[in-house]
Order: structure tokens, then C-alpha cells, then sequence
């Protein structure tokens, strides 16, 4: 049986060497959803998905399974569901800001996004 290291590891191989074809290429639709999401995944199916987010980290194509904040924000951001988590971090990418990163404009878009009043519980100073 493979692991979940060796699975991510070939996985990202073949994503690099694939080459869309002309006639497919153009922008994949965007979908806003206005409710959260959820499915259950076992423990094992869990390890992996979080295995090959990791690997979306600063990209669009991250999951919202893999924590990609640092120690400021870690106890709003661990709360938050993967909608919440793929808005904030689709957020701090387009505007260019550092994923590890703290300022004002972390907080801005994370109360933008953490829409839940028990999260916010700690106001960024």
C-alpha cells in the first residue's frame, strides 16, 4: 500500500506534465456557494486530502484542508470550515499577501470571511 507522501508525490508529477489541449483551454467557471459544505471523509481519506493540499498552498486550487496560516491567527483559523478557510486563503493570495504573514489586512479579510460571531473573538491590535 502506498502512502499518502508517495501518492501527493505522484500526483504532482503527473499535474506538471500535463498539457490541456488548445480547445480546452480557457478558465474554469467560478462558483460562489453561499452555504457551507461538508461530506464525511474516514481518518485515512482525511490524511491524504490534507497530504495533497499541502501541495495547493498559495494556489487557486487549494481544498481548505491544510493549514496554510501562521501562530496569529491559528485558533480562528482552525475553527473555520473549508469554505471559509478556501475564501480567506484565495484572499490573502489575490491580494498578494504573505500566508504566513500578520497585518491589519489579514484580520480585515478574515473578519470579512469567519462570518461566525463565536469566531472572532480576538481583534488583531
Amino acid at each position: 500500500m502506498k502512502t499518502a507522501k508517495q501518492i501527493v508525490k505522484e500526483f504532482a508529477s503527473e499535474i506538471r506534465e500535463y498539457q490541456i489541449p488548445d480547445a480546452e483551454a480557457k478558465k474554469p467557471e467560478h462558483w460562489e456557494f453561499t452555504e457551507a459544505y461538508s461530506f464525511f471523509v474516514t481518518g485515512s481519506a482525511y490524511s491524504y486530502l490534507n497530504q495533497l493540499d499541502k501541495a495547493f498552498i498559495g494556489t487557486e486550487n487549494y481544498l481548505g484542508f491544510a493549514y496554510f496560516w501562521g501562530q496569529e491567527y491559528k485558533h480562528i483559523l482552525r475553527d473555520c470550515n473549508q469554505k471559509q478557510r478556501q475564501r480567506i486563503h484565495g484572499s490573502w493570495v489575490e491580494a498578494g499577501l504573505e500566508l504566513h504573514g500578520d497585518s491589519p489586512e489579514h484580520y480585515a479579510i478574515i473578519e470579512k470571511y469567519a462570518n461566525n460571531l463565536s469566531l472572532i473573538t480576538w481583534k488583531h491590535c
